[in-house]
């Protein structure tokens, strides 16, 4: 089954290795550590979101719906950090606490 056959079928998890053409092996080897992961709903109708997803820890950064409505991201160690809807002037960031979104 070629890929546009499987595509028209059913959508699936897809998981992206990132490789900068134009980078040099040392700033590869950082980008080896994650996998951008396409999430499809589970009809397989369609794709939904996205994940920054460590896969030497093997533990989600973020998600981020594709049609911008949310993001969510994770703290490495303990799990859940935040979830920023769209309405939100401006997007959380890493290390910043809900106060500073009030």
């Amino acid at each position: 089954m070629s890929h546009k056959e499987l595509v028209s079928k059913s959508f699936q998890d897809v998981h992206i290795q990132l490789n900068l053409v134009n980078a040099d092996e040392k700033e590869n080897q950082a980008l080896r550590a994650y996998d951008l992961i396409l999430r499809a709903n589970d009809e397989g109708t369609e794709y939904t979101s996205f994940d920054i997803f460590n896969y030497e820890l093997q533990k989600p950064i973020a998600t981020i719906k594709l049609d911008g409505s949310e993001a969510w991201t994770y703290e490495t160690d303990e799990g859940w950090l935040s979830h920023r809807q769209a309405e939100q002037e401006r997007p959380m960031f890493y290390g910043d606490s809900e106060e500073d979104y009030e």
